[in-house]
């Protein structure tokens, strides 16, 4: 159990951060998720969700982002509960960190193949623990930082991502804000250099459109590295 702190991120998500724990022991990837177990009062079962690290520092605990799911007049049961009902100091269960989205370490202190970082909405959450770790262990390294979603008052860890950004001796920074036309195609993806290390992170329908593009313009699968919130799918068909 985790006493947790939390921070309102924009008009979607909470910053969770876990506080108080001893985490001397504990490697973070960033790329990584966590699964969090909850009781809402709501609800008469226990209930399990997957949330991604936002940091894969230790420095302020463990932190992940909770996107309030109300979409399509759904009403997600764990995320209202972690942004109406969860409260400063209250305790969490959080499982060890998974996954297998994770930068390519044969890449990271070479400066030739830029690391091109892709999401929409709260799939930005993996990708900017990537960025800092990038930043971190090399700042030479060319950048490109594409970012979608439906209006500023959605753009998610805008704040934490310019920080990291100006960090970044060489930077690209490319935002479609969809309800002003800005459109993330395969005529905007044609501009990318090859090679390439793409990462991509969001909805499956964006998902579905970013690898459908990239191989589409022949970037290879072993360069396109993706996280779905969904099911995994599997690149190229």
């Amino acid at each position: 159990m985790v006493p947790v702190n939390q921070s309102e991120n924009n008009a979607d998500n909470d910053s969770v951060n876990s506080q108080n724990i001893d985490l001397s022991k504990l490697t973070l990837t960033a790329g990584q998720y966590i699964t969090v177990k909850t009781n809402p009062k709501d609800s008469d079962h226990i209930a399990l969700r997957h949330y991604s690290l936002y940091s894969a520092s230790t420095d302020k605990g463990i932190q992940f982002a909770v996107r309030r799911d109300n979409r399509n007049e759904h009403h997600g049961l764990v995320s209202n509960y972690m942004h109406d009902q969860l409260e400063v100091g209250d305790t969490v269960l959080l499982s060890a960190p998974a996954g297998d989205f994770a930068l390519n370490q044969d890449l990271v202190q070479q400066n030739d193949i830029p690391l091109v970082l892709m999401s929409a909405g709260v799939g930005v959450t993996p990708v900017l623990s990537m960025l800092e770790v990038q930043v971190l262990a090399n700042p030479k390294r060319p950048i490109i930082w594409v970012y979608a979603c439906q209006n500023i008052a959605h753009h998610a860890f805008s704040d934490q991502v310019e920080v990291l950004l100006e960090q970044a001796e060489s930077v690209e920074k490319h935002i479609f804000y969809f309800e002003s036309g800005q459109i993330l195609d395969e005529t905007w993806l044609a501009t990318l250099p090859k090679p390439a290390d793409i990462y991509v992170c969001g909805s499956m329908p964006f998902m579905e459109s970013m690898i459908d593009g990239l191989v589409a313009l022949d970037h290879g699968a072993d360069s396109v590295h993706y996280e779905p919130f969904g099911p995994k799918m599997s690149l190229g068909g």
